[in-house]
């Protein structure tokens, strides 16, 4: 009520004091599990964005590779010209490094 003094003892005081003190701390450690959590969240997208991006040029890899082996079979087969299939052999592994320099 207002006007009237309440007077405490020094231990009531502290005591009240260490339950208010508490609270914050409680309050401060929920904060600091929110934003704990939310650095894992940043952290795991951003692996997952890492390992999506090594798979899909490892993809790109294996595609340009398969297709390397495919023009020295049929240079194999064929017996073409070597310019010509050395060219191919330089434009697989242009797009090839292309891809990974994209990625990364």
């Amino acid at each position: 009520m207002p006007g009237t003094n309440i007077q405490l003892k020094p231990l009531a005081v502290r005591k009240q004091l260490l339950l208010v003190e508490s609270e914050v701390n409680r309050a401060q450690l929920v904060n600091d599990c929110v934003a704990v959590r939310a650095s894992f969240d940043n952290l795991s997208n951003k692996a997952r964005t890492v390992i999506e991006s090594f798979h899909s040029t490892m993809d790109v890899v294996h595609d340009r590779i398969n297709s390397m082996r495919g023009a020295v079979s049929s240079f194999q087969k064929s017996k073409s010209n070597l310019l010509s299939t050395l060219i191919n052999g330089f434009r697989i592994g242009s797009s090839i490094w292309g891809a990974i320099r994209s990625r990364f």
